[in-house]
């Protein structure tokens, strides 16, 4: 990894490696996790999301703090590869491969780990380690292939929904030790990207806004984002659209549009971004966490899924949950009243609390 990092928040590897680390590496040793000097090199297979990346930049600070002689190698699918190539405890960041199950055990083979974990049920990547000859795998219980695992990763915890941040069931299987805190640190390259995306914008404060999510039932209606923006531009702000690809083509062929950088950004040159704006205003979105771990404030809109289950890191955010009748929150279910039920006005009121 290049080392020219421009720090976005206080993250010092060698102090993170210093006074827990002891500790740590105490704790997972009662639990069965193997010893120091048996671990050289270390595969993490995360989730494929970009919001559990943000989170889980804390379990690599936890691994390494276990393992601080060891190699972390982090195997992920998609564009989450640039969270964990800005990780200062990731050593390695590798492709998985798509299109066979041969290419993973490859893959495995010519990583060489001592220890292969994962914080969720890839039972498909337990398997190829253990046909790759990892000789310790730590996973959670699985319904399949469970037998294969070498230690067994704490389960989720019973009742938890709706009352435990998710990510905290991912982080918890693996210790209960150390903060939550996201390790990222942007490059020169990011900030570079940044600011020239800035330039043109001249120097009034940034609201961001993200439009699109995930699903549809957790995307709110493009005409009220518009009167958001509409709003906020007759107050003084500068609003700007954000997002990826499936964004920029939400947005194409829609007309007086504040500036639209959905497409436009990578990834981290989007983190870089997000630092400079007074706040983002967006779905339940992997782009919520995003700013969370740059400091940004957020204004999230829920409906399908809770505010209480996927909230950003850090304090200064607020979140609106959407109200509706369905007895079962499900993205799948969800008729859309708990969507409808979020206004502009009541978008506008929490802004405003947010950032007077």
């Amino acid at each position: 990894m290049a080392v020219d990092y421009l720090l976005i928040q206080e993250t010092n590897p060698e102090a993170w490696l210093g006074w827990e680390a002891g500790i740590l590496s105490d704790a997972m040793s009662q639990l069965g996790w193997p010893d120091r000097e048996k671990v050289k090199r270390i595969l993490f297979f995360p989730p494929t999301q970009i919001g559990d990346a943000i989170h889980l930049t804390a379990a690599c600070r936890w691994i390494k703090q276990a393992y601080p002689e060891s190699e972390l190698s982090v195997v992920t699918l998609r564009q989450e590869r640039e969270i964990y190539a800005r990780c200062p405890f990731v050593d390695f960041v590798l492709q998985r491969p798509r299109g066979g199950k041969l290419k993973l055990w490859r893959l495995i083979r010519s990583a060489k780990p001592d220890l292969a974990l994962s914080s969720f049920d890839s039972r498909s990547s337990l398997l190829w380690t253990a046909l790759a000859g990892v000789r310790f795998r730590a996973w959670p219980k699985t319904k399949k292939y469970s037998s294969l695992a070498t230690i067994t990763l704490k389960e989720n915890l019973p009742g938890s929904h709706g009352s435990l941040h998710q990510i905290e069931q991912l982080l918890g299987q693996i210790t209960d030790i150390g903060d939550r805190v996201p390790s990222i640190q942007l490059l020169a390259q990011d900030h570079e990207e940044a600011r020239a995306a800035l330039a043109p914008l001249g120097d009034r404060p940034i609201v961001a806004i993200m439009v699109g999510s995930s699903h549809p039932r957790k995307t709110w209606l493009l005409s009220r984002f518009r009167v958001l923006w509409q709003s906020l531009e007759e107050t003084g702000y500068q609003t700007v659209l954000l997002g990826g690809p499936a964004e920029q083509e939400m947005l194409e062929g829609e007309k007086d549009l504040p500036p639209v950088l959905a497409g436009h950004l990578s990834l981290a040159g989007g983190l870089a971004f997000l630092a400079q704006c007074r706040a983002l205003i967006t779905n339940d979105t992997g782009l919520s966490h995003c700013a969370g771990a740059v400091g940004c404030p957020v204004v999230a809109l829920f409906g399908p899924t809770l505010a209480t289950d996927y909230p950003p890191p850090g304090e200064n955010h607020s979140l609106i949950q959407g109200e509706c009748d369905c007895p079962l929150r499900s993205q799948d279910r969800c008729a859309g009243a708990c969507m409808e039920s979020i206004t502009p006005g009541m978008v506008l009121d929490r802004l405003s609390a947010l950032i007077p």
